[in-house]
């Protein structure tokens, strides 16, 4: 059973958005400097700036 399109963009969108979201959680912990495991290697792979 072939999928539509629209199906596969709602699907592709759904996928960036929760990429989306832990990314700007990642980014949200690290500034405020707080240690959440797997946010904080998130952040760590990224370079991203650590809080004080």
């Amino acid at each position: 059973m072939a999928m539509s399109m629209t199906k596969i963009r709602g699907f592709l969108a759904g996928v960036v958005a929760i990429i989306v979201l832990v990314l700007f959680a990642a980014f949200a912990t690290s500034v405020m400097g707080m240690d959440v495991p797997g946010l904080s290697a998130i952040a760590d792979a990224l370079g991203m700036p650590k809080g004080e």
